[in-house]
């Protein structure tokens, strides 16, 4: 069983035992671009998610983790890597039954209102995080200097820009709530040259486009936001349609 599978069954099981976990990250994505016709992806080997139960200890967190990588596949475990604190989150790292590393998880610790179910590719039922939460992530990271070293969640919105059904207000909403105010995208518009250069050293994308292709698809996904635009508008996948006499 590849990795990806061992991580889909692994959230898989989790979700069976009613883990108050809220799945976020490349697997969720990975998930709701079942279906869309797009030729590049993402390989990770992280499961990432919010602890959304009250405040475990690490151990019992771990306790867990190992009877669900267990089911997944008998000899599978799991230990501790990192303890949970205020803005950092608990890392742990599973292995097979040889010893021999297989992947990593982070919890973190705290609520999480935007998110909704999904559909494993087993046709399993676990809780991720809302499509156009994930959007709001990584539209602040983008916006700020920091783009320079998450040059991965400027791919991840070209990934994203497949879906549609995004809503300006919405994600503007969703970015007060969280506390985050957006930067004023100067980086991502003014250093193109750096960029191109970071996604060409970056690793781990099957059939990789063109850094052009990635740039011109999500500077027009939001470019709403770059303009601080203010009539509401909804994501069509080609443009955003904006919705007569509705004002953010």
């Amino acid at each position: 069983m590849d990795r990806l599978l061992l991580m889909v069954r692994f959230i898989e099981e989790l979700s069976k035992l009613n883990v108050p976990v809220v799945f976020k990250g490349a697997i969720v994505l990975k998930t709701a671009l079942t279906g869309i016709n797009l030729t590049t992806t993402r390989e990770t080997r992280d499961v990432d998610g919010d602890w959304v139960g009250g405040t475990p200890t690490v151990s019992s967190m771990c306790s867990v983790l190992n009877v669900a990588a267990n089911a997944v596949k008998p000899g599978m475990y799991v230990v501790v890597d990192r303890e949970y604190d205020v803005n950092k989150s608990a890392g742990f790292s599973v292995y097979n039954n040889d010893k021999s590393f297989l992947f990593e998880v982070d919890l973190s610790v705290r609520s999480n209102p935007f998110s909704c179910a999904y559909l494993s590719f087993n046709g399993v039922s676990f809780v991720g995080a809302a499509l156009q939460k994930m959007f709001s992530d990584k539209l602040h990271a983008v916006s700020g200097r920091v783009v320079l070293r998450r040059i991965k969640d400027v791919y991840d919105l070209f990934l994203l820009s497949a879906l549609v059904g995004y809503r300006l207000s919405d994600v503007y909403n969703i970015l007060n709530v969280c506390g985050r105010r957006l930067g004023d995208f100067s980086v991502f518009l003014s250093r193109y040259t750096d960029l191109a250069h970071a996604y060409n050293k970056f690793h781990g994308i099957d059939n990789k486009p063109e850094f052009d292709i990635i740039y011109n698809r999500v500077k027009l996904f939001i470019g709403p936001f770059i303009s601080r635009q203010t009539v509401d508008a909804v994501w069509t996948g080609c443009n955003w349609a904006q919705q007569e006499g509705s004002y953010l």
